[in-house]
């Protein structure tokens, strides 16, 4: 919703609301202001009955859908929710059981998700892949039928059953040349107990990260100092790279899959292939550099957005207090928080 706001203007989002519906007609100023539009007739931005008004009319639109059609919701990486989402996920649960209304929720150990134990709520939790999976994994991979007993031990072994750590062992005894492939099939170039494969997954990604050539290692730091999605254009204005070896060196990056492209609203964007990917190349970075990265990356983020700076206030106070920039980062948090108030999102704006 966030990504496409710009473009929906108050009478566009009014008619996407039915007239006969007066809960949702009723929720558009609270939705046009969440959107960041100019809303016609905003109520109170501080009302508590605004909140629950936003929620309300939120459920009953997907509850409108759902009467229409079979709805599938699905929320993707919920660990990393903010506390309104949250509020507004118990919200929608207790319209759930008599609605056509299949919701989804992706989320790390440790995260509960806020919907009790409903009777019609069902928890799967996924297992690591058992030694003949992990190693199906790695003939698909490798593009092979047949594995020596040696690679399948060393995968096995290593691995644990998580795909991920499957994929990086894989891609590392490639780079490092250990495993070839060839027409004749799979070739092992020398023992694999010569080769020495770090114990976790993390280790195996440094290792990676620290075979890269010093300017596609540099561009992939500074990409993590970003963030874990990436906008090309500031990625390009914090590394002071040139257009066309910028883009060559991001596509050894992708090719080695450590970026992958992400559908950006307006701007070519790049994302991390995988969380702890993007935390160990931000834990290669000296404590100093990284401030001074960070600084530079609020200092990019605001000259690109000089004239509307409240919307990317959360952003900017993390990169200035992340660099030390005390009293930017103190005045980006207090327009955050205004931001935040402004969205009933009230224990993210405290």
């Amino acid at each position: 919703i966030q990504s496409c706001s710009r473009s929906i203007g108050a009478e566009s989002l009014a008619a996407m609301v039915p007239p006969d519906t007066m809960p949702l007609a009723r929720m558009v100023p609270e939705l046009h202001e969440f959107l960041r539009a100019e809303a016609d007739a905003a109520l109170p931005l501080d009302s508590e009955a605004a909140r629950f008004r936003l929620f309300q009319g939120m459920t009953s639109l997907l509850r409108r859908i759902a009467a229409e059609r079979a709805l599938l919701l699905v929320l993707d990486d919920l660990h990393w929710a903010d506390p309104a989402t949250e509020e507004w996920l118990a919200t929608l649960a207790d319209s759930l059981a008599t609605r056509r209304i299949l919701m989804i929720l992706t989320y790390r150990p440790g995260w509960t998700p806020p919907i009790g134990e409903r009777t019609f709520h069902a928890r799967l939790a996924l297992p690591t892949l058992s030694a003949a999976e992990s190693i199906r994994m790695t003939r698909d991979l490798l593009g092979t039928e047949v594995l020596p007993e040696a690679l399948q031990a060393l995968v096995v072994g290593k691995a644990e059953g998580n795909p991920f750590f499957v994929e990086e062992v894989v891609r590392s005894l490639l780079e490092v040349g250990a495993v070839r492939r060839s027409e004749a099939g799979l070739l092992l170039t020398r023992p694999l107990d010569e080769v020495r494969v770090p114990d976790t997954i993390a280790d195996v990604i440094l290792a990676r990260i620290e075979r890269l050539e010093p300017e596609a290692r540099r561009l992939l730091q500074v990409a993590a100092v970003i963030g874990k999605d990436v906008p090309v254009a500031l990625l390009e204005s914090v590394a002071a790279v040139a257009p066309d070896p910028l883009r060559a060196t991001l596509r050894l990056l992708q090719a080695a899959e450590f970026l992958y492209e992400a559908g950006g609203a307006t701007d070519a964007q790049l994302t991390f292939k995988h969380a702890l990917t993007h935390e160990v190349a931000y834990g290669c970075l000296l404590e100093a550099h990284r401030h001074t990265l960070h600084r530079r990356v609020g200092e990019a983020i605001e000259a690109r957005h000089r004239d509307r700076p409240a919307e990317v206030a959360p952003t900017l106070a993390e990169h200035f207090e992340r660099g030390e920039s005390w009293s930017k980062a103190a005045s980006y948090h207090l327009l955050a928080a205004e931001r935040a108030k402004a969205r009933y999102a009230y224990p993210t704006a405290v």
